[in-house]
Parts: structure tokens; sequence; C-alpha cells
């Protein structure tokens, strides 16, 4: 699997960085919480002030960021010879890489909150 704006994996494929997060981890409720997170560190950090376009490449930098602890989170609790299995449910239906994680990271709700939180202690101080 090949495709620009990804991440390498522990099999050495390329990974979409916003397509693992969103398909595997954060459905769609999910993501639009995700989006409300970044605007609430935003606006702690006081970015409200700042140019629209300015806004919107800081909340484009956060989502990203945010996005790739996740993935490295979830990348490090799936057992290496289970990768090559999740590569190919990323390319089935959203439903189905949500399968494939639940059953092997069956605490994935917790662990995303924990990297989020971390995420922010880290980003606010």
């Amino acid at each position: 699997m090949k495709i620009t704006n990804a991440e390498p994996s522990v099999t050495g494929a390329e990974v979409p960085t916003r397509r693992l997060a969103v398909k595997t981890g954060l459905g769609y409720h999910e993501a639009m919480e995700m989006e409300q997170f970044i605007d609430d560190l935003m606006e702690e950090r006081g970015f409200n002030e700042e140019p629209p376009e300015v806004q919107a490449q800081i909340k484009a930098d956060l989502l990203e960021s945010a996005e790739r602890r996740v993935n490295a989170m979830i990348l490090a609790n799936i057992p290496p010879d289970d990768l090559p299995a999740f590569e190919k449910a990323l390319d089935g239906s959203e439903e189905e890489a949500q399968a494939f994680v639940r059953k092997r990271i069956p605490d994935i709700d917790q662990k995303v909150a924990t990297e989020l939180l971390n995420f922010r202690i880290a980003y606010i101080g």
C-alpha cells in the first residue's frame, strides 16, 4: 500500500495517517470529538485571536499530531504477527477495521483517551 501523506508502519509498508485513526479507533462521532478536542486546545492556547488562515493551519497541524499519536499507539498494541492482516483490514470497510482493532485491543477507547490526555498535557503544559 503506497499512499502519499503516509507514515511507515511497523512492517515497513506505508499506512495513511488520517485513514488509520479514523478507520480503526475513531469513527465519525469520535472524529468529530477529535476536532472539538483540538478546537478546545486552540482556545486554551489563545489561538482564537489569530487570523482564520493561521487558525486553520494550526488546527490541521494539531489534528495530524494527535492522530499520529493515536496511530502509533494502535500500531504498538497490535502483535507484529497480526500487522499484515491489519493492513488488509484497513483496505476493507470501516466496520471491518474497527472490529479488527477492537478484537486485538479491547480497551482501545481507554488507550485513545490516554493518548489524547498525554497530547493535551504535552501541548498545554
